[in-house]
């Protein structure tokens, strides 16, 4: 990204165009409409000069960055999970105040009939 960054400020933005295009396209695509050619041909080079990236770093890398990933996902998993406990037991604590609320105010209202003041 640095290469990249380094590259736009010494050609300037005004040179570089940058657009969104479908990845992993298909002949299909093209015929439907969705992608032209040119682009998936550029998509298909861009996946290439990926999977060399990819291969040129080596399997441990890899597999490393694999596992990273794997380990990220369960993180973010653990983090909703969490939260939703949280949010779960600050409901359950507005019932329970809100229950005990009534409680008292029945109290009250029992203990006014009766003419006793609180």
């Amino acid at each position: 990204m640095q290469m990249f960054a380094n590259f736009v400020a010494a050609k300037g933005p005004t040179t570089i165009r940058i657009s969104e295009v479908k990845g992993h396209a298909t002949e299909a695509d093209i015929e439907e409409g969705k992608v032209s050619k040119q682009h998936k041909e550029g998509n298909d080079k861009a996946d290439l000069a990926a999977k060399k990236g990819i291969q040129k770093h080596g399997d441990d890398v890899v597999k490393l960055a694999g596992w990273f990933a794997n380990r990220h996902r369960r993180y973010i998993s653990l983090i909703k999970d969490i939260h939703s406990h949280l949010i779960e037991g600050s409901v359950i604590r507005k019932q329970i105040l809100n229950e005990r609320e009534k409680t008292v105010s029945k109290i009250v209202a029992t203990l006014a009939r009766r003419g006793i003041r609180t």
